[in-house]
């Protein structure tokens, strides 16, 4: 230490060392300066439009993880990261080039494609999982799960049916269930959840679909689909005819940082309708739930600004109803009692697509009698807890309107106990989430037994 501190000063005695050694410092904040400048800009967002607007939460700073380090070789962009940037890391230029070549999504991602389906799959005789996402003690807050690489997109022995329901909503209702923005982003948003749909269904499918030379092969429906062109709404569109589940796509201001709606195909929804929120961040398309502003707001804003695309989750929304609803934009316009009751659950994923940043909701909506959960172990005494003992403000009307709360909690307290007597529950088991969560003990069994495999 000592001949290191004499060294030093034996060289600053030295007039031209001394220039020398305060002229590499300052070479050197320079450098650091220019690297910080670059990182800087490198860092710009599509579309940049606005100067970034003073934000409390710092939502403005967050990023997820670049995913340049993904992407297929390349020498002709070297020079794009001076212009728009967007939110992982991927130039405008790199995404119009990679968007529309059926890219390896799962490279580009980081989530690895899906296995095939078991053997013995049949579509006609397919069921979707019996998601039971019953929790204890309840109260809002968002339940998030490491989403199953095999289970993005579910398809079940309805499957005809379900898009012919669609149709026919989307025919009514228009742009109250579909709509896209006109921007670029949007544009190439659609055209990469296009093909990252019609690559994992390939995957999962591959006895019944299939893209070669840009058309996609659709065996259950009999129809071929050119995709040269599909951007946009186009893209949206072939979405909606061969896949029978719902859409929302967001992507980030710069302004502010927050994501907002710009383009979806959602024909499951009971008193709202996805048209209400087009252009709405966060906090305004959930603007009526109950809690949401003071409990979940920030950390959701948080969440979204950081998501990896290599992480999608999974959650679960549920409901008791009378008959099946599946699109009812006003509550007034709800089903009368003729249809029975049934227990919804919609079964909600989401991920960030790895090109151009956007964030997608993708859910669908699947109807159980309720009176098929009499046998299912712990689920009756566990929704009757939650019906009976839950904040109420959450129950109804968020999960039942109150005339249903009061018409089912006799059936589920006489199953419970019926499951107590059997042995099937312990006489002491106090309501808790289940360890099987989102689903109940000796779930899987029934579910194959029903399917044939």
């Amino acid at each position: 230490m000592g001949s290191n501190l004499v060294s030093l000063r034996a060289i600053m005695d030295t007039p031209t060392a001394t220039v020398a050694f305060i002229l590499g410092i300052a070479l050197g904040i320079l450098g650091v300066y220019k690297c910080t400048a670059k990182s800087k800009q490198a860092r710009a967002r599509l579309p940049l439009t606005k100067k970034p607007t003073v934000d409390p939460n710092d939502i403005v700073s967050l990023r997820p993880p670049s995913r340049r380090h993904a992407l297929p070789p390349s020498g002709t962009f070297e020079n794009t990261l001076d212009g728009d940037i967007s939110a992982t890391d991927i130039s405008l230029p790199e995404i119009r080039h990679i968007v529309g070549t059926f890219p390896d999504y799962a490279v580009l991602s980081g989530v690895p494609h899906p296995q095939p389906c078991p053997s013995g799959f049949v579509l006609e005789k397919a069921r979707f999982r019996p998601f039971r996402p019953f929790r204890w003690r309840y109260h809002q807050h968002m339940a998030l799960m490491k989403l199953d690489p095999d289970y993005w997109l579910e398809l079940e022995h309805g499957y005809k049916t379900s898009l012919e329901t669609r149709h026919a909503l989307v025919k009514e209702h228009s742009e109250k269930i579909l709509f896209c923005n006109d921007d670029e982003l949007t544009s190439l948003a659609c055209r990469e959840l296009l093909e990252m749909a019609l690559q994992f269904v390939c995957h999962r499918y591959p006895q019944y679909f299939e893209v070669r030379d840009n058309v996609f092969i659709n065996r259950v429906l009999d129809t071929k689909t050119q995709l040269d062109k599909a951007y946009g709404r186009d893209a949206l569109q072939i979405l909606f005819d061969n896949i029978p589940e719902d859409f929302a796509i967001v992507t980030r201001s710069d302004d502010d940082g927050r994501y907002r709606l710009r383009a979806a195909v959602v024909c499951s929804s009971v008193g709202w309708y996805i048209g209400q929120h087009r252009g709405k961040p966060l906090h305004g398309i959930h603007a009526k739930v109950t809690d949401y502003a003071t409990k979940m707001a920030r950390s959701m804003d948080r969440y979204f600004a950081r998501m990896p695309t290599d992480q999608p989750i999974q959650r679960g929304s549920w409901s008791i109803e009378e008959g099946k609803p599946l699109f009812v934009p006003h509550d007034d316009d709800r089903p009368n009692r003729d249809g029975g009751l049934h227990f919804r659950c919609d079964w909600q994923t989401l991920r960030r697509l790895p090109l151009t940043g956007a964030i997608v909701f993708n859910f669908k909506a699947t109807f159980t009698l309720l009176t098929d959960l009499r046998t299912e172990p712990y689920v009756p005494a566990l929704l009757h807890q939650i019906l009976n003992e839950g904040d109420q403000r959450l129950v109804t009307p968020g999960k039942c309107m109150e005339h249903t709360r009061q018409d089912v909690l006799p059936p589920l307290r006489s199953w419970a106990d019926e499951q107590a007597k059997a042995g099937v529950v312990p006489d002491d088991w106090e309501p808790r989430t289940l360890d099987e969560s989102p689903f109940y003990p000796g779930w899987e069994a029934v579910w194959r037994t029903a399917q044939g495999f």
